[in-house]
């Protein structure tokens, strides 16, 4: 498995330093979430470390779409798209709840054309806005939806361990389900808490159950990025990942 840092608007730090932070640590992968914010704000001298790392066999990249990406135009789309071009990141995450057949369809498109995984992530509450279906229903009709195209090897899942485990779902439950339904889990959001909210805890300061559900993972054959979803006292959650021989 491979396990990774994400990107925060809330640490103070810029892109560049964060990345750099990430290369000193016991991690092979870097998650640049756009949270409200775009490709173009990225400055000239973080493209170029970009460049520098982005094909290494040792260091990998994925990326989060912004959570509104189905409500920006289409030039804001397309300069997402550009920018999945230039990286190559391995998977693409984008949230279940808002996200259409249609869009779904061009997603996978751009990750398949990209070498990527189009990875969808289950959601608080677990309820679709468009379909008012919950995260399962929607994964299982949105391979349906995909059965006849080519690009249909790029769609997978994003689990995240903190959403599922405040909406009162085990997370192992979904590597369970997802996986008899031969949907490949690309992405993994690694978070705690308590069940009362979406604290982006530590792992092990909360309540969820990673034993069982990295021996799921495992069972299942199931091999993601594991993404630590917090900046915060990241150590504690990379120093539980060693402890538990995950990695």
């Amino acid at each position: 498995m491979k396990l990774g840092l994400q990107s925060s608007i809330y640490n103070g730090l810029q892109l560049k330093d964060e990345i750099n932070t990430a290369l000193g640590q016991k991690v092979n992968a870097f998650d640049i979430f756009f949270d409200n914010w775009f490709p173009s704000d990225i400055p000239e001298e973080t493209y170029g470390l970009l460049s520098n790392l982005k094909n290494s066999n040792d260091f990998h990249f994925t990326i989060h779409l912004p959570i509104n990406f189905f409500e920006l135009s289409y030039s804001e789309q397309q300069s997402f798209y550009s920018f999945i071009e230039f990286l190559k990141p391995k998977t693409i995450t984008v949230h279940y709840n808002t996200l259409s057949y249609d869009l779904l369809k061009d997603l996978v498109n751009i990750a398949f054309d990209n070498g990527a995984q189009l990875s969808v992530e289950n959601t608080i509450p677990n309820t679709h806005k468009i379909y008012g279906i919950d995260y399962l229903a929607y994964m299982i009709e949105a391979k349906k939806s995909l059965e006849y195209t080519e690009s249909k090897q790029a769609f997978s899942a994003t689990v995240d361990t903190g959403h599922s485990f405040v909406n009162g779902i085990s997370p192992d439950y979904y590597v369970r389900e997802l996986s008899k339904h031969e949907i490949s889990i690309a992405t993994v959001h690694l978070h705690d808490n308590d069940g009362s909210a979406d604290l982006h805890q530590p792992l092990g300061a909360g309540k969820i159950d990673f034993y069982s559900f990295f021996k799921e993972l495992k069972e299942k054959n199931q091999n993601p990025y594991l993404i630590i979803e917090h900046w915060s006292d990241f150590n504690r959650s990379i120093d539980f990942m060693y402890n538990i021989s995950i990695t």
